[in-house]
């Protein structure tokens, strides 16, 4: 478009249209030749230059059939944005403009629906009241799924009060306006449709999801709960089949962009938690716990060692405590040493099961080290009241040692059921079909 074009119908000054014109009077005649550019009537259209519009129309009425670079007329503009007088002269200059199409196959009367602009529908409305069931989208919607997407309540009102036959019409998607309505938490939109409409509550969409699934399937807030209690209380039930819903395409530049909501707190599932996994870890663990395995080994090694070279007590063998205190002592040297032989040759000294089992043969040379020391301890004292008093220590060791056994066979058991649920899983993953 000229560039003096484009800053008069920015401006919307109609003086200088006209003296632009005398100078040079097949201007206008130039934008009447298919071009992807906006015209001056695209343009005041869009910035409401009721003047200005009605001037180019009167000079030249052609442009009304013109269409910019995303397909649209200047009426679909128009009632985009609400501009009643330009849309009544555009119709009063072609009527047949009221059903010209986008490349979306939107007209006029959708845009107007989806933006809220209920004056300017009686306008756009066909002569013919059983065509505006026929007035569909790319996607299948009716004039009312646009007003319920973008929850224009007023408007679908007044289409409900005039066409209620479009309540339970279905979109390409099976999707009626109470699905759009539950989908997008539109609480006083769902209130509407079911006390001012005979809307089926149970109707399917192509998954076979009911407007109830479709809220129990992906909850989102607080309000959930509310719209549940309104679709059960109008007979809402679960379909049979449902699964996830198809996403959304990007909306159309005319369309009215979504508004932002705070982020509220979902009600019916939590967060799902972090797992822990090797690479949160310190890289170096399994080396260090390693190592602190062989120190306590290396002075479990040389304390039974010694003590079984130099038992307590007078060396009686014939005494009991004795021959615990040998069975215990030599059951905590053997262990204690075998861990050491292990690690120092070097043996699986990466494997984190390996390591796991080192830790248990640790705990139980630890266990026999401290019942050895309970015997010998009965060995240097033959004391009634000191028996009692080790004896006692030697049973809460006992229970101590019962709770850690079980403690790490439990988790040795859950481990293992894992990883066969995850042999099982992968297992079933790789018999589908061959493409």
């Amino acid at each position: 478009m000229d560039a003096r074009l484009q800053e008069i119908s920015s401006k919307g000054d109609v003086p200088a249209l006209c003296r632009l014109l005398d100078e040079d009077p097949l201007l206008l005649d130039t934008l009447t030749v298919p071009t992807a550019e906006n015209t001056p009537l695209h343009v005041a259209s869009l910035l409401g230059h009721d003047d200005l519009a009605c001037e180019i129309l009167r000079r030249r009425p052609e442009l009304a059939r013109s269409r910019d670079c995303r397909g649209l007329y200047p009426l679909h503009i128009a009632a985009a944005k609400g501009r009643l007088l330009i849309s009544k002269k555009i119709l009063e200059t072609d009527p047949s403009l009221s059903l010209c199409r986008d490349k979306d196959g939107r007209t006029p009367l959708h845009l107007a629906a989806a933006n809220g602009h209920t004056a300017l529908l009686m306008d756009l409305l066909p002569d013919d009241a059983t065509l505006i069931g026929e007035l569909l989208t790319e996607r299948g919607e009716t004039v009312l799924h646009l007003s319920v997407r973008y929850n224009q309540v007023e408007t679908v009102k007044f289409l409900l009060e005039n066409h209620k036959e479009l309540v339970n019409l279905r979109d390409e998607k099976g999707m009626t306006a109470l699905h759009l309505a539950t989908g997008k938490r539109h609480i006083r939109m769902i209130k509407v449709l079911l006390q001012e409409t005979s809307v089926d509550v149970n109707a399917l969409n192509e998954n076979g999801c009911t407007a109830l699934d479709l809220l129990l399937q992906f909850p989102s807030d607080e309000s959930d709960m509310e719209i549940c209690d309104i679709l059960l209380g109008f007979g809402g039930k679960k379909g049979l089949h449902c699964s996830p819903p198809i996403p959304q395409e990007p909306l159309h530049p005319m369309m009215p962009k979504p508004k932002k909501q705070k982020a509220r707190k979902v009600w019916s599932r939590r967060p799902p938690r972090k797992k822990k996994t090797q690479s949160n870890r310190d890289p170096n663990w399994l080396k260090d716990s390693q190592n602190t395995i062989m120190l306590i080994s290396t002075v479990i090694a040389s304390t039974t060692f010694q003590s079984g070279l130099n038992p307590p007590g007078t060396g009686n063998t014939d005494d009991g405590y004795f021959i615990y205190f040998l069975v215990f002592d030599i059951i905590a040297l053997v262990l204690s040493m075998s861990i050491i032989l292990i690690l120092i040759s070097g043996l699986l000294s990466s494997n984190r099961f390996m390591t796991w089992v080192l830790t248990i043969l640790l705990w139980t040379s630890v266990s026999s080290m401290a019942l050895a020391f309970i015997m010998g301890a009965n060995l240097l004292s033959k004391r009634r009241n000191v028996v009692t008093l080790l004896s006692l220590v030697l049973f809460c060791w006992l229970l101590l040692v019962i709770f850690l056994f079980s403690y790490y066979l439990v988790v040795f058991v859950m481990q293992l059921l894992k990883y066969f649920l995850n042999s099982c899983c992968s297992c079933n993953g790789d018999e589908g079909e061959l493409v």
